[in-house]
């Protein structure tokens, strides 16, 4: 995991009283670990959670290099995409 940093966030009053309660119900130390916590929550119930750690963590590339894996992901057919074989594999 990263390393926390700090950030100003802009709420409506009605929700920031409702993160109170659940931050009390919940016994979080902070508003800022219920914000978390449901963020992976929603992004692991709603997305791929891999692609976005994935993203998260992902070195800049440039446009040319960008357009050329857009090129080569849009000639991809579903049975490309699907998933052929699974193994484990200890390191």
């Amino acid at each position: 995991m990263g390393k926390k940093q700090r950030h100003n966030i802009t709420i409506k009053e009605d929700i920031w009283n409702m993160l109170k309660e659940i931050k009390i119900n919940e016994r979080k130390q902070s508003i800022s670990s219920l914000i978390e916590d449901l963020a992976k929550y929603y992004v692991k119930n709603n997305y791929n959670e891999a692609y976005y750690k994935l993203m998260a963590t992902a070195e800049e590339i440039s446009d040319k290099e960008q357009t050329q894996i857009e090129k080569i992901l849009d000639s991809m057919s579903k049975e490309d995409l699907e998933i052929g074989l699974e193994e484990d594999v200890e390191i």
